[in-house]
């Protein structure tokens, strides 16, 4: 029995200590299920309150090392001390940046692990829903102004579930946002963010709501930025003091308003898309005198020998799902999808970058899981694996590679003998303490 769950970053291996919630025969079509009904809705998804929770938060931990340069590096720095172990016996400390990354920063009060938990936190938030969270960590809707604790309902989110849905308040999300069974981990840098804002707001005495729907829509593509380079506190932090100024929280309201009908999903992507945001990430990148934003997909190609095969074998997905875009272009002559209109209107180049921004829209987040699906899942009960070939553009055929397969269990194994022989260094006993 599997004593805890996880995510271990170097064998990009998600760890969920309960048993497989779909026949394992059916291989990766469930993870496809699994995100189209994250909460089990649908007949055949997951429908374990638990499961489906981990799930979503580890194979976002996934996204983001795709994702972000940072945290790519991260794991690249990590893997160099796996190939050394491997190839000479020496067990090398930890690079200082894992240090940096775990330290609490004196501009904010957290870490840029606290900030990546808290963006995982974000979009899981957003793909559940908050009043399911609020049910299973038992948060006390107490907090809320009384004319805003009740939920609605929202029709048109029938088109893909099959049924109406519960929808929620803003003030529902920021609550889930800050507060909660881990709320020392992911909260603190969402709830400066938000003060940071409601400051600025009550000077211009907006109503109170205006700061939870604000802090919500910048969050996204500020934390997603700040990753794509080499110090994201520093980066989130500046880009947060010039995004709060009062006329550009005025424009981004307007902007929420006009241009999505004050749609959160709209806004996410006209602020992406948006001149604000380029000139903000670039007057803050030339201050802090950092090189151009870079993906974590760069890093792996940019460094492919040192880089864990479980990342390195998605590269060749990337010319794929960019021809996935033009695919749906075609679908969108007869439906009529905002989300996927705003995503073939884009630049080619922005196209993984908005993807990978905004994993937690529904069209988005299945592209991710067709193409980025987590390599391995490993239940108490049960190994799945997560990759799908592709038979033609647009079309996904579900199969199993074995070779794909064989190539995770030995980075599993790799990664598993270097943790035993990191523990044995650890005791200050021989490397192999811990081998049978």
């Amino acid at each position: 029995m599997i004593s805890d769950s996880s995510f271990d970053f170097l064998s990009a291996r998600i760890i969920i200590d309960s048993d497989c919630p779909w026949n394992v025969t059916d291989g990766p079509e469930s993870l496809i299920r699994f995100f189209e009904d994250p909460n089990g809705m649908r007949a055949g998804s997951i429908s374990t309150p638990r499961a489906s929770r981990i799930l979503c938060h580890e194979t976002l931990h996934f996204w983001q090392i795709l994702a972000s340069d940072y945290l790519a590096n991260l794991v690249i720095l990590e893997w160099s001390r796996v190939k050394l172990f491997e190839s000479t016996g020496v067990m090398l400390p930890r690079d200082a940046k894992w240090n940096e990354f775990l330290m609490l920063r004196n501009e904010c009060g957290f870490s840029a692990f606290q900030l990546m938990e808290s963006w995982a936190r974000f979009w899981d938030v957003h793909m559940r829903g908050p009043h399911h969270i609020i049910d299973e960590e038992e948060i006390s809707i107490n907090f809320l102004p009384e004319g805003r604790r009740t939920e609605l309902t929202k029709p048109c989110m029938a088109k893909y579930l099959g049924k109406d849905v519960t929808a929620y308040t803003i003030e529902h999300f920021s609550l889930v946002m800050t507060n909660g069974i881990d709320c020392a981990i992911y909260g603190a840098p969402y709830r400066w963010l938000l003060g940071l804002i409601d400051r600025t707001l009550r000077k211009l005495q907006y109503p109170a709501s205006a700061a939870h729907t604000l802090a919500c829509t910048l969050f996204p593509f500020m934390v997603h930025t700040a990753f794509g380079y080499s110090d994201p506190i520093s980066f989130f932090c500046k880009l947060a003091y010039k995004a709060t100024n009062p006329f550009l929280l005025a424009n981004v309201s307007k902007m929420g308003a006009q241009n999505s009908g004050n749609n959160i999903g709209l806004s996410w992507l006209t602020m992406f898309d948006s001149f604000e945001r380029a000139t903000l990430v670039a007057e803050v990148q030339k201050e802090l005198q950092f090189s151009g934003y870079q993906n974590g997909f760069r890093r792996f190609k940019d460094n492919i020998e040192c880089s864990p095969p479980t990342y390195s074998m998605y590269l060749g997905r990337i010319p794929q799902f960019l021809d996935r875009r033009y695919y749906l272009a075609f679908l969108t002559r007869e439906i009529q999808d905002p989300y996927i209109r705003k995503l073939t209107h884009l630049p080619i180049d922005f196209t993984p970058d908005v993807i990978f921004c905004h994993p937690g829209l529904p069209d988005y987040r299945l592209m991710l899981a067709e193409y980025f699906s987590p390599p391995v899942i490993q239940f108490a009960n049960a190994r799945t694996y997560g990759y799908m070939q592709e038979k033609v553009v647009g079309s996904i055929e579900v199969s199993v590679d074995a070779s794909f397969e064989r190539t995770v269990d030995e980075s599993v194994s790799r990664v598993q003998r270097f943790r035993r022989a990191e523990t044995a260094a650890e005791l200050g006993l021989p490397l192999n303490s811990f081998e049978s």
